[in-house]
């Protein structure tokens, strides 16, 4: 069985605020020279030495020659203060365009181990959340990740998140804490807490929800494209649309966790009645609809990865396929741009090489709709990170949440 739990080398209780800062620090990065780590805690050179010295005295932490990159330095390298051993670790489950991942993160943002299936399951339930947890525990037993211990496990998920209580219209005993809404034949429905004890229960660890497109934008945020990007919008594009939106390098949520919903802006009033009981949502031309608009080209069967293969390849029609689909998002998208003037639009890594055609569309539609200054400063991007930014704003998630005991 899969050992879940994580433990330094001493009890949590006999170290010193400072020691467990400092800890906290070191497992951020693969490490840090001594003055680096004292201006990231703000704490006096000699200050530092001192817990320093305690934490090598306990083997949790260790000192040794910064590795040279392109040849010999002059003069004495600097030494790089690190983590003894293992750090710690975060696990991953995400659930998204009918995919589930899983897979195990270093806090520093190193993918150690990760698992990809396509499951006939499609609720999010126990059933495929327990198939999740089997995946997480195959990952943690692969040679990189061997030695790990978790924090922690991030459930990523492919519908709004929301933290408040839910009224008796929409039934389900669920509790006070974080739950999740979705939407099948209409019905608004509360997936049950449940899940997410019965994880808890069976992985030793705690466990967190969040929205996939949230998940990927923390990924640039942290890691990616999205670095030292003040407020941008990163688009997810898988079966569905949806966005993650990062103000002020704070993911903000919204007050029912709706934010960044892109795939149910209307933008037809003859379109079909969506999930989410309006009509003519945008999230009905992506998926098996982008599919069947290219389909008539070709005599074989296409996938949604086929479109993205052959257009990456030069076909020409996959290629006017997605840009048409970066305008359709770009138009309301110019909206946005105009009320928030972000810096960035980032676009889903894994569309990989594809990417470059919802770019052109994007851009046609935000330099005609929105507002013009705000569309000069606008730069698109393509995500940095492929298909591992779930699993990085995993990490991302649980540095900011799971990791603050005191």
């Amino acid at each position: 069985m899969t050992d879940f739990s994580y433990e330094p080398a001493a009890s949590p209780a006999s170290l010193r605020s400072n020691q467990r800062r400092a800890l906290r620090a070191l497992a951020w990065t693969d490490g840090l020279t001594r003055s680096e780590l004292a201006a990231r805690l703000g704490l006096p050179k000699a200050t530092l030495a001192g817990v320093l010295d305690s934490l090598v005295r306990l083997g949790l932490v260790s000192e040794a020659p910064s590795p040279t990159v392109g040849g010999r330095r002059a003069g004495r390298p600097p030494r790089l203060v690190s983590l003894s051993g293992h750090g710690p670790a975060v696990g991953a489950i995400v659930y998204s365009g009918g995919m589930l991942s899983t897979g195990l993160v270093s806090y520093s943002g190193s993918v150690l181990a990760r698992m990809a299936s396509w499951p006939s399951v499609h609720n999010l339930d126990d059933e495929l959340f327990s198939l999740g947890a089997e995946a997480l525990a195959s990952a943690c037993a692969q040679p990189a990740a061997v030695g790990r211990a978790l924090t922690g496990v991030v459930v990523g998920v492919p519908t709004p998140v929301t933290s408040r209580r839910p009224s008796a219209s929409e039934g389900a005993d669920a509790g006070a804490g974080p739950g999740l809404t979705g939407s099948r034949g209409g019905h608004v429905r509360l997936v049950a807490h449940e899940v997410v004890t019965g994880l808890e229960g069976r992985l030793g660890v705690p466990v967190l929800v969040e929205n996939d497109a949230n998940l990927g934008a923390l990924g640039e945020a942290t890691f990616g494209a999205g670095v030292g990007v003040d407020t941008f919008l990163y688009l997810k594009l898988a079966r569905g649309v949806g966005a993650g939106v990062v103000v002020g390098r704070r993911l903000h949520r919204g007050a029912t966790g709706y934010a960044g919903e892109l795939g149910h802006v209307h933008v037809n009033d003859d379109g079909p009645v969506c999930g989410c009981g309006g009509r003519g949502c945008l999230h009905g031309i992506l998926g098996d609809a982008l599919v069947r608009s290219v389909q008539p080209a070709y005599d074989r069967t296409l996938s949604f990865r086929d479109v993205l293969d052959l257009a990456a390849g030069g076909e020409p029609a996959p290629q006017r396929a997605l840009e048409d689909l970066g305008r359709a998002v770009g138009r309301p998208l110019a909206d946005f741009v105009t009320l928030l003037n972000p810096e960035a639009i980032i676009v889903d890594g894994s569309f990989a090489a594809a990417a470059a055609h919802v770019v052109k569309g994007l851009r046609e539609s935000l330099d005609r709709f929105a507002a013009p200054l705000a569309a000069k400063a606008l730069r698109v991007l393509p995500g940095a990170l492929g298909d591992d930014a779930d699993l990085l704003g995993a990490a991302a998630l649980a540095r900011a949440e799971l990791d603050q005991r005191p």
